[in-house]
């Protein structure tokens, strides 16, 4: 039997893709937060969909690779109540992100190594990735531990739960990030230098979000899942029977005719959706939208009832103000909101787009 969906899915309207560390100062005060939330509502907005949001450490810029699920970053002067305040009261609701996966070298494996498949000294005997493709002829090792599923199971999925519903302190909703890692997970030996060599297990999701409901005492979960990429009659069975919209991509062709589904131009992993038009013209190819502007009425006037633009496909910025390009080491998760760049004419401008496109919200 599926479980009820989200009243917050089920509502037309749009949100905007910006992480934290992307705002001026890099999110660390309060006040600048705040004043994108003032925006967001005075544009017709009803999300802020963020990164994640844990401790980095001092080598990683990634907000994939934070140190800890269960603490904030130093960000907004530790005001985190402050600001969901003030969000709440101006209807705008907040996204979180979770990874699937955490580092060898968190605070997640360092407090609880018997969750994990860790060696006698303490490496993961088993690590993350996804096998060779057209992207990567060796595929992609990603280097987290696996997770010892019986340790999880022997404790009801308690970590597990305590991980969602921390996150669900924080924000209203939150999107899980390689959602298929819930239903099975490439397995690559421990020391392996490349991801050619593994193969997909089982893992326990259904176990695990049962457990998160029974915790709630039943309903509808706020959960998001991330589940581009090539799919699985069991994988759809999984989303569909706890109620989750999975996500749509404009960039990747994917037709957006679902009303319960999560829209997109493209994500944090993708070009700024004028880079991705002008690559077109660069290779000499026919481009899908003759603008920037034809995707964006597009993506707002489709079907999914919750659609999200990236802030930098808001100002129109190319190639340069991409966020992250996957397996890329230098010069990611660096780009900043230009000062001065939320004006009053670009809200109006957005405004009038999301009436048309019948996206427009008033403060709850």
């Amino acid at each position: 039997m599926s479980l009820p969906r989200h009243p917050f899915f089920e509502e037309r309207c749009a949100g905007v893709l910006l992480h934290l560390t992307s705002l001026p100062d890099g999110g660390r005060s309060l006040s600048e937060a705040c004043a994108f939330a003032d925006w967001l509502a005075s544009a017709g907005f009803r999300w802020w969909q963020m990164l994640p949001i844990g401790p980095l450490p001092d080598n990683s810029h990634s907000p994939y690779s934070a140190k800890s699920s269960f603490c904030r970053g130093d960000y907004l002067e530790g005001k985190w109540d402050a600001f969901r305040k003030h969000c709440q009261g101006l209807g705008i609701r907040l996204m979180g992100d979770l990874p699937i996966f955490v580092p060898a070298d968190s605070d997640d494996v360092l407090e609880k190594p018997e969750l994990f498949r860790l060696d006698n000294l303490g490496r993961p005997e088993v690590q993350t990735g996804v096998p060779p493709d057209c992207f990567s002829a060796t595929g992609q090792l990603w280097g987290h531990p696996h997770y010892d599923w019986p340790a999880h199971r022997a404790e009801n999925f308690e970590w597990w739960v305590r991980r969602i519903q921390t996150q669900l302190e924080w924000f209203d909703a939150v999107r899980v990030d390689h959602f298929i890692g819930f239903y099975h997970a490439y397995e690559i030996e421990g020391q392996a230098q490349t991801a050619e060599s593994g193969s997909w297990q089982l893992a326990p999701g259904r176990e695990i979000l049962q457990a998160l409901v029974d915790a709630r005492l039943g309903g509808a979960l706020p959960l998001v899942a991330e589940d581009l990429g090539l799919l699985t009659p069991e994988v759809d069975a999984l989303r569909d029977d706890f109620g989750l919209p999975g996500m749509r991509l404009l960039q990747n062709g994917d037709e957006l005719d679902e009303v319960f589904a999560v829209a997109y131009t493209g994500t944090h992993d993708n070009n700024t959706t004028l880079g991705w038009l002008d690559g077109f013209a660069e290779r000499g190819l026919s481009s899908p939208f003759s603008s920037l502007g034809q995707a964006l009425q597009t993506l707002w006037h489709s079907d999914p009832a919750l659609a999200i633009t990236p802030m930098q496909d808001l100002l129109g910025l190319g190639a340069s103000a991409r966020m992250n390009i996957p397996g890329a080491i230098v010069d990611q998760w660096a780009w900043k909101l230009p000062q001065g760049s939320l004006s009053i004419a670009l809200a109006d401008q957005i405004r009038e787009r999301l009436d048309h496109a019948e996206r427009l919200v008033t403060k709850l």
